[in-house]
This record gives C-alpha cells, sequence and structure tokens, in this order.
C-alpha cells in the first residue's frame, strides 16, 4: 500500500517535470521516511538519468508489443501511431508520479513510476523499478 506524504511512503504527482530530469526536485519533498524508503530513493537519485533511460527504452518497446496485440501493426489508429524513432515515442509519454513504497513491503529497493501516456489516456503506464532496474511495467494500477 502506498500512504502520501505519510506511514513512510512519498508520493510525487502530477509533477510537470522533464522526463530525463535526474530528478532533483525529489530533495525538496523528502520528508518522513522509513530507513528503508530513504534508501530506496537516495540509490534511485545516484542512478536516475540510466534508470530513466532504460525506462524510455523498456516503454518503447513495450508500445510496439501492445501496438502489435491489438493489429495497429497492420491497420491505422490515431491513438497507436507506428513510431520508428525513440525521441519520436518520448513526447508520447509524460512523467506523472514517483512513489516510493514502505520499506518493508517488498524485499528489495522499490520505486514505482507512473506515466500519462497518448495511446492510453484513461489508465496511462507504471513502470516498477526495483534495485535500480526495471522489472516490469503495464497498466497504471497505483491510484492517485
Amino acid at each position: 500500500s502506498f500512504a502520501a506524504f505519510g506511514m513512510g511512503s512519498l508520493l510525487f504527482n502530477r509533477l510537470k517535470t522533464p522526463l530525463l530530469n535526474p530528478l532533483l526536485f525529489a530533495i525538496i519533498c523528502c520528508i518522513a521516511f522509513v530507513e528503508g524508503g530513504v534508501i530506496s530513493f537516495e540509490k534511485f537519485l545516484e542512478k536516475s538519468h540510466a534508470i530513466f533511460e532504460d525506462t524510455v527504452a523498456e516503454l518503447f518497446e513495450y508500445y510496439k508489443e501492445i501496438r502489435a496485440e491489438r493489429g495497429f501493426d497492420k491497420k491505422k489508429n490515431k491513438f497507436f501511431p507506428e513510431v520508428s524513432d525513440i525521441n519520436e515515442f518520448k513526447t508520447m509519454i509524460e512523467l506523472s508520479g514517483v512513489f516510493v513504497p514502505e520499506s518493508d513491503a517488498f524485499d528489495e529497493r522499490a520505486v514505482f513510476l507512473t506515466f500519462e501516456c497518448s495511446w492510453d489516456t484513461e489508465n496511462g503506464v507504471e513502470v516498477h523499478i526495483f534495485d535500480e532496474q526495471v522489472a516490469e511495467m503495464g497498466e497504471q494500477q497505483i491510484e492517485i
């Protein structure tokens, strides 16, 4: 479970932050973390640029897979356009949240990212990062 600014968790919600910034805005918001949450977040900040590069690459592959699964690789759809360049893909996503779960919620250091995306404006995409590695992604499940 997550809590906004309490219970050892932190929620950055609806921040209009450039996608590949090293998330320096987070330092301002480091309030009451339990020890494990601080460690997760500090490790995440140390490697944030590389994490975001990996996340964007993984999201791009995820987008291409979903597009193919839904048959839009064979027929045109305005919500799932063909995108051949990762820089073009970056214009289709926007970081909307950074969540640090309570330290005892997972065995690994965990940080979850949520993105607004042009192909699923209702749900968006959620990315789970464990020990500074992209572990899984899918339709957003975190309620914001």
